[in-house]
């Protein structure tokens, strides 16, 4: 689980190995933060060192011809006025009108959504894996402590996809993730730094 090194180093060498990779940005029309009215006026913003770390990502993941999916819940935010597919504007304006998008019911992506048929179709085996609420929605869509039965589904470990992350592309942090046995999440990469 834990991987004592560079989470961005290991996305380069993964993507020149051809590995199909895709990135899911996780309800981030959630996390706005208070700079970004000053931000969507044009001006420059001081900009969290989470939300630099997953444009850095973005940006490459997008050049690098990886799939894209923005996934938000299908109800308006409650944090927002705004309907559930505004992005944050941090990330927003780095879009290249290529990304996916898909509309969640459930803090699970992959629960009553086409996310896990969609990626099998491009033949993707990794996620990378960044958003808002590292201990409730990223976790599920990621897999803990889901099981296979009942309201709560499995997530992308349980499913087969190696996830890789690190503590950078994550608002809120793991703060939840620490009782997680990595004996039981042998395809979770989760990087010590970006």
């Amino acid at each position: 689980m834990y991987i004592d090194s560079s989470f961005s180093e290991a996305l380069l060498q993964r993507i020149s190995c051809k590995t199909k990779i895709a990135l899911l940005v996780i309800d981030e029309e959630n996390a706005a933060a208070p700079e970004e009215k000053s931000f969507k006026a044009g001006h420059l913003a001081r900009i969290s060192n989470v939300t630099a770390c997953q444009q850095k990502i973005l940006i490459y993941m997008q050049l690098m011809n990886c799939s894209i999916w923005s996934i938000s819940h299908r109800m308006r935010s409650p944090r927002s006025n705004e309907p559930f597919d505004v992005t944050r504007t941090a990330l927003k304006a780095l879009y290249n009108g290529r990304q996916n998008s898909i509309r969640k019911p459930y803090f699970n992506a992959f629960y009553q959504t086409e996310l896990h048929d969609a990626l099998q179709c491009r033949g993707i085996t990794h996620l990378v894996i960044m958003g808002w609420a590292a201990n409730e929605c990223v976790r599920k869509t990621v897999g803990f402590g889901c099981f296979s039965t009942g309201s709560d589904p499995c997530g992308a470990l349980h499913l087969g996809y190696t996830v890789m992350t690190c503590d950078q592309l994550l608002h809120e942090g793991p703060s939840n993730w620490g009782n997680v046995n990595p004996q039981n999440y042998p395809t979770l990469e989760f990087y010590s730094k970006f």
